[in-house]
């Protein structure tokens, strides 16, 4: 039986949070006018790259996300993953020290049933998941941006190889979360 009373206090918040986020937008424009409207865009198709550079990547923690997920038990459709990743996204640009894992785990526990300590492990597995990915571009900046002219970066280098590997050794050597 659904309770109308607490439908109404969440879509009040719904609208409460939603106006505080266009308000705060409107403040921050109205202060910083000037300084948007000196910005200048000579070819504003160029905004096309990283607007779907990001879209790939939140694309992407949401299918990394389903898969671990799935391995778990957890059945999540593409759609709602992505939308996972997406206010995990926002979550983390909005508010403080990484809320959108709190929020994660919340809306999995509340919907899906995920223990905590499982969904910790997905954090964990995203994490380390994460870094190996980083630190393979890494790799492939410093290789791209390093001249002829000039010597390579070792210490970069072997820090990036290092993360690399031990990310490597613990996604390979990992145990399986045996399912409940």
């Amino acid at each position: 039986m659904s309770d109308p009373a607490g439908k109404r206090v969440k879509n009040g918040l719904s609208l409460l949070l939603l106006t505080l986020v266009a308000g705060a937008g409107v403040v921050y424009f109205y202060v910083h006018w000037e300084t948007i409207r000196a910005l200048s865009v000579n070819r504003p198709l160029l905004l096309l790259i990283p607007a779907i550079c990001f879209l790939v990547s939140v694309l992407l923690r949401g299918l990394f996300t389903l898969a671990v997920l799935r391995a778990l038990g957890v059945t999540l459709s593409v759609s709602e993953s992505f939308a996972l990743a997406m206010v995990g996204t926002m979550a983390n640009n909005l508010l403080p020290v990484q809320t959108a894992a709190g929020i994660r785990g919340y809306y999995l526990k509340r919907v899906h049933d995920l223990p905590i300590a499982y969904f910790a492990s997905t954090m964990a597995a995203f994490y380390i998941f994460s870094t190996f990915i980083a630190a393979l571009f890494g790799l492939v900046g410093l290789l791209c941006t390093t001249r002829a002219d000039m010597p390579l970066r070792l210490d970069l280098l072997g820090l990036l190889l290092l993360l690399a590997g031990a990310s490597m050794v613990c996604i390979f050597v990992s145990p399986s979360i045996p399912l409940a």
